[in-house]
């Protein structure tokens, strides 16, 4: 709801705007379109995640690479994302599955847009009781508190996803190993 009041107001101003300053006017027009894009992301995103017909680790897989595909379209980014045939054999709840998908999304997304890179790995993988995202990097980051700014973004995640996440970034290399229990 706040992106969309954030819309109503932004298109309110660029109304006014838009006589007695046109390239202010139009500033806010990006905003809104970047705005209503990212909520038609969200919403899609969301519905797929509570369809029941998507209600296996296949197609969980499937949209996961979609999504890859996607940044590295939008992005010009190199994103190499493997899944251990292991993972297929999961059955995870809906709940588990969104939050996963939000997590990979918000991660990759963060990471490309933070940093002077094209090349990113991510491994996906199960070991007994847990399911690991590993996602590597080398590249630099533009900003000396990129760590903690990573971790701020994926917090939210994290914890509902009841896991663990081991964070290690210099000005060149980045790490990022979430960790949550599965059956």
């Amino acid at each position: 709801s706040t992106t969309l009041n954030n819309i109503n107001v932004l298109s309110e101003i660029a109304k006014i705007k838009a006589d007695k300053n046109v390239d202010q006017a139009k500033d806010f027009i990006d905003q809104i379109s970047d705005k209503s894009r990212y909520m038609n992301e969200v919403l899609d995103d969301t519905i797929w995640s509570i369809d029941p017909a998507n209600d296996s680790m296949k197609k969980f897989i499937l949209r996961i690479k979609e999504l890859t595909e996607g940044l590295q379209a939008s992005h010009n980014a190199d994103i190499d994302l493997i899944v251990d045939n292991k993972v297929q054999t999961l059955e995870l709840d809906m709940k588990l599955r969104y939050e996963l998908l939000f997590f990979y999304k918000e991660a990759l997304s963060f990471i490309i847009e933070n940093t002077k890179c094209r090349q990113v790995f991510v491994n996906i993988n199960r070991t007994r009781s847990k399911l690991y995202m590993e996602i590597l990097s080398e590249c630099e980051q533009d900003h000396k508190d990129f760590k903690a700014r990573f971790e701020k973004t994926v917090h939210k995640r994290v914890e509902a996803l009841s896991g663990t996440m081991d964070v290690l970034a210099d000005h060149k290399n980045f790490s990022s190993v979430l960790y949550v229990d599965v059956k």
